[in-house]
């Protein structure tokens, strides 16, 4: 909205400047909040990467998954 007035990255840098002030008021430190979000997606992607890998494989090879059952069945028989 106000991007005429003040440039895009000026604008960027204000609104971040707002929200540090705003934290810094209810009691949150910056260093802390952000090493919570860098857990937070560590922890995300370590379950998340695998997910999408199967997820990529049940995509591109479904034969794969077909030949499961087939395979594990003809063992136990």
């Amino acid at each position: 909205m106000f991007g005429f007035v003040f440039g895009k990255d000026r604008k960027l840098s204000l609104i971040r400047e707002l929200l540090e002030q705003r934290m810094r008021r209810s009691g949150y430190n910056d260093l802390e909040y952000r090493l919570e979000v860098k857990r937070a997606l560590r922890d995300a992607g370590i379950v998340l990467c695998p997910m999408f890998l199967v997820l990529l494989i049940v995509i591109f090879f479904p034969e794969i998954i077909l030949a499961l059952p087939k395979l594990l069945i003809a063992k136990f028989i």
